[in-house]
């Protein structure tokens, strides 16, 4: 429970999460890594609530770890063993591929694999929200082979679909439409646009670079966090230990260190009026460092009066 208390106290005194609430906010909305931003912002005592979206969707949380392994092997040109969920009859099933590019929808945001397909000796998409495990395999022999087979592939993409057949196509559309309706032409053209912009985004040209940014990003606060605890942790070890001299100066140990002596009659009691005893009883003494038996020889009242 104490150990829950200081990590709660420590994220409370981390005041430059709070400057990072708007940027974390739409991070974890907008990135493909987004759950990076998500688990900063449960760390925050007030989320931001600046960016709203039109159309959300929620794709990307559960996916992270998935899309993390798949770019670790494509950077590293292994084989990779998939176990995906069939989204029609829900079952599992495995296959051995070579990933070779992640792309993003622009229609619906939805995050595809595309890898060779070993078995199948062909191109094959798997939808990223279908696969539940990445087990990377051996470093590929012929992956420069395969992602040839990709580049030309990708020249005369449409949708992601491969197609039963595994052939290529040419499409071509002429758009018509009437004078009042150019924002047909307006809309092709702001699509194509977008999916410039999405092929040129850094987590799919450089994705490995992408990931090892949000790690220094990652080390960047942890390291924040660390001294965040070490700062706090020194300050209340330096108020603890002001408060052990206050109450070591108050300890009655520490009186008779200073010659004083407690005495006590001998059922026990302490004794603080010459009048609780008389001339014969025995008291005890007990001193810094050990204790006296006595004997009353005789007692003097705040006046000066003797008895023996």
């Amino acid at each position: 429970m104490k150990k829950l208390q200081l990590k709660k106290e420590i994220v409370q005194d981390l005041d430059i999460l709070n400057t990072w609430a708007d940027a974390l906010s739409f991070f974890s909305e907008e990135d493909p890594l987004g759950v990076i931003g998500s688990f900063l912002i449960d760390k925050l005592e007030k989320p931001s609530d600046s960016f709203r979206f039109k159309h959300h969707y929620m794709l990307h949380a559960l996916d992270s770890d998935v899309l993390c392994d798949l770019l670790a092997a494509i950077d590293e040109k292994r084989a990779a063993e998939l176990t995906v969920r069939s989204l029609r009859s829900g079952r599992d099933y495995q296959r051995t591929v070579c990933p070779l590019k992640i792309y993003v929808s622009t229609q619906s945001g939805r995050q595809y694999l595309l890898g060779y397909h070993y078995r199948g000796r062909h191109l094959s998409f798997f939808r990223l929200d279908a696969i539940k495990k990445v087990t990377i395999g051996n470093v590929e022999k012929h992956y420069s082979k395969y992602l040839g087979y990709q580049e030309k592939f990708d020249q005369h993409l449409w949708g992601v679909s491969t197609g039963p057949d595994h052939n290529l196509d040419h499409i071509e559309m002429t758009v018509h439409f009437d004078p009042g309706e150019e924002f047909v032409l307006h809309r092709l053209e702001r699509e194509e646009r977008r999916l410039k912009a999405l092929a040129e985004k850094r987590v799919l040209t450089d994705p490995l670079a992408f990931v090892q940014d949000r790690r220094l990003q990652l080390d960047y606060m942890q390291d924040k966090m660390t001294s965040a605890a070490r700062t706090h942790w020194d300050r209340e070890a330096r108020r603890f230990a002001g408060t052990v001299a206050k109450l070591d100066a108050l300890s009655p140990l520490k009186v008779l260190g200073r010659g004083y002596a407690m005495a006590r009659t001998e059922d026990g009691g302490i004794l603080r009026s010459s009048d609780q005893v008389q001339p014969g009883d025995r008291i005890r003494l007990r001193l810094a460092q050990g204790s006296l038996g006595c004997r009353v020889e005789e007692k003097e009242d705040n006046h000066g009066e003797k008895e023996l």
